[in-house]
């Protein structure tokens, strides 16, 4: 009799736990990148830049890809995922985009590099496709601040937020207008970090 009630009360956990939340496998994944630039500069300021290594809010440290359908509340698709946590994704797309735009004598990613002149810090807020609207709207959001190095002088901060349509309201339309967000910011930052150099030196450099 004890071991038929043993069995029953195994039997009813197998059953539970087998109608439990089963996890979709991810069967799409995506990434950012950035499209080759046109243009640079002239000539370089004289000063060097580090690139830290871009933080995350809570949530985006993963490589799920969330979506909006009711106010406040931020799902994961089931089926669709990033390559890689966005904010890994954006460092070496920073990194690219000023080295190409010659802007500064030199621009490191490595914290161990020799003293630089100033230092680039970002962190992701948001990013995700909103579809309480039709179309659908990528929602993309960060935080940049310039830093002097030699005395850690935070010289200027500043918060950008990018909003880009989907040409399609599924998980690929959101990923294009990402890339397109990315794209975008990207080309903030350098024009806020040269500016704020500039402004912090007296003087302009083309």
């Amino acid at each position: 009799m004890k071991l038929r009630v043993l069995m029953a009360i195994g039997l009813g956990c197998m059953l539970i736990v087998s109608c439990g939340p089963v996890k979709m496998p991810v069967t799409h994944t995506y990434t950012l990148s950035l499209a080759p630039e046109k243009h640079a500069r002239k000539r370089a300021m004289p000063y060097t830049l580090l690139i830290s290594k871009p933080g995350a809010a809570a949530g985006y440290k993963t490589t799920e890809m969330y979506y909006l359908k009711k106010p406040y509340m931020l799902e994961p698709f089931a089926k669709n995922a990033w390559e890689s946590p966005p904010p890994n994704m954006l460092y070496p797309i920073l990194v690219k985009r000023f080295q190409d735009s010659r802007a500064f004598r030199a621009v490191s990613s490595s914290p161990y590099a020799d003293k630089t002149d100033y230092r680039l810090d970002t962190q992701l807020l948001e990013l995700y496709q909103n579809f309480m609207t039709n179309p659908s709207h990528l929602k993309f959001k960060a935080k940049v601040a310039v830093t002097r190095v030699r005395d850690n002088h935070v010289m200027a901060s500043r918060m950008i937020t990018v909003d880009i349509p989907c040409s399609q309201n599924n998980p690929y339309g959101g990923v294009t207008a990402a890339n397109q967000a990315v794209a975008r910011f990207v080309e903030e930052t350098l024009d806020f970090v040269i500016k704020e150099v500039q402004s912090e030196r007296g003087g302009s450099h083309s």
